[in-house]
Formats: C-alpha cells, sequence, structure tokens
C-alpha cells in the first residue's frame, strides 16, 4: 500500500509540477513587479519583527514572503 501511495503521489505531482511553477513564477514576478506590494512587505516584516522582538521569527517571514 505505502508503494501503491507513492506512486500515486509521484504521478500527480509529476503532471501538476510544471503547472504550479508557472503560476507560482508568474504569481511571484506580478507581485514583485508591483511597488504597492513591495510597501507592503516591508511595513509587514517591521510590523512583525516590533511585535515579536525576536529574530528568528522575523527570518522566516522574510524567507516565506521571498519565495525563497
Amino acid at each position: 500500500k505505502k508503494f501503491v501511495k507513492k506512486n500515486l503521489i509521484d504521478a500527480v505531482t509529476h503532471v501538476c509540477h510544471p503547472w504550479i511553477n508557472k503560476y507560482f513564477i508568474n504569481f511571484s514576478f506580478s507581485l514583485y513587479s508591483s511597488f504597492s506590494y513591495a510597501w507592503f512587505r516591508f511595513l509587514l516584516l517591521h510590523y512583525f519583527f516590533l511585535q515579536t522582538a525576536i529574530v528568528l521569527p522575523y527570518f522566516i517571514i522574510i524567507s516565506l514572503i521571498s519565495f525563497h
């Protein structure tokens, strides 16, 4: 059963991956090309940083929002 499940997941990933990549790249590009998004991201990050005053969540949020 584990083997079958793994193959099914691999098949779904293989079929969806190019579409997900294309969508994700277009989505991230449209956001990066938007100045208002960059400003929003700046405010959001600094708001979280000041709220938590802990360095680790700040870097986690940066990495999540920066699409890396």
